[in-house]
């Protein structure tokens, strides 16, 4: 999520404690989002707060697709892009309090996969927690760019992206977790504290480990069903890449709406289906 979204989204959030104090609510939240949309030029956007299972507030600006005139509707989805990982963070708790002791937040890397991979040091020590907190010396993105290999093993990445199967997923993200834990990188490569878009794919790879379980499943089992939220899931809100659209498209968009460029929908439209822990709720 880029530094002016977020922003923007704080600045809504405050906006709406104010408006829940005073006046006609959802008139308030429309009128302000409206306005929102002239000064800042946003494509389009739904924001809405709720208490227990009823909506407080509701409302929603602009457009699906920066090309075709259909409206955001009442029940459009959107990608949370790597806002979802407080998503994951909530699966990866509630599995450790149901465990009974059996995986905890100080699981290591080594504790979980045992002889079933090879882990190089640093990443034998680092544990669940650590993975969380961007403290289990996980590669990131910047540091990928580095070198030819890296960038081959990325390219696979992208390429080997599916929303079909889940267990193929599943398969994809051990791949991914064998290799990042072997790299020879030391400290330079493979620095303590480093915001990396790998580590919670590799926490969820262990909680996929431990259960036995897909994320998708995981996901419905421990959060999605106990929520009663049937239409949240992993991927793009539509692979359908007709016009008008069903849902919002993703788009490469500049500040201030200088430019906005409709992503087609497809594996590739997000990021890739073996890392949706990081970056795919």
């Amino acid at each position: 999520m880029g530094t002016f979204t977020f922003i923007m989204l704080r600045l809504i959030v405050l906006a709406l404690c104010v408006i829940s104090a005073f006046g006609d609510i959802n008139d308030e939240l429309q009128d302000f989002m409206d306005q929102a949309q002239e000064d800042y030029k946003m494509l389009g956007m739904s924001i809405g707060a709720f208490q227990g299972d009823e909506w407080i507030m509701k409302g929603r600006i602009g457009l699906r697709h920066a090309n075709d005139p259909t409206p955001i509707g009442e029940d459009d989805k959107f990608y949370l892009s790597d806002a979802g990982r407080s998503i994951t963070a909530m699966l990866a708790a509630r599995i450790v309090e149901q465990s009974e002791g059996r995986i905890t937040w100080l699981s290591t890397i080594a504790d979980v996969f045992g002889e079933s991979i090879t882990v190089l040091s640093p990443f034998t020590d680092a544990t669940l927690l650590d993975l969380f907190l961007h403290s289990g010396h996980i590669l990131d993105f910047d540091q990928v760019m580095q070198t030819e290999e890296l960038m081959e093993w990325y390219d696979q990445v992208w390429a080997a992206s599916q929303w079909d199967m889940p267990e193929e997923n599943m398969q994809q993200r051990m791949e991914l977790t064998k290799f990042l834990v072997n790299i020879d990188c030391g400290d330079e490569m493979c620095q303590e504290g480093r915001y990396s878009k790998f580590t919670y794919t590799v926490a969820v790879a262990m909680l996929e480990k431990f259960t036995g379980k897909s994320f998708d499943v995981l996901l419905n089992d421990y959060v999605f069903g106990p929520l009663n939220a049937p239409d949240c899931g992993l991927g793009p809100n539509t692979l359908d890449q007709s016009l008008p659209p069903l849902q919002p498209w993703s788009h490469f968009s500049g500040p201030w709406g200088v430019y906005d460029i409709p992503v087609l929908p497809g594996n590739q439209s997000n990021m890739p289906s073996s890392m949706t822990p990081d970056d795919g709720i």
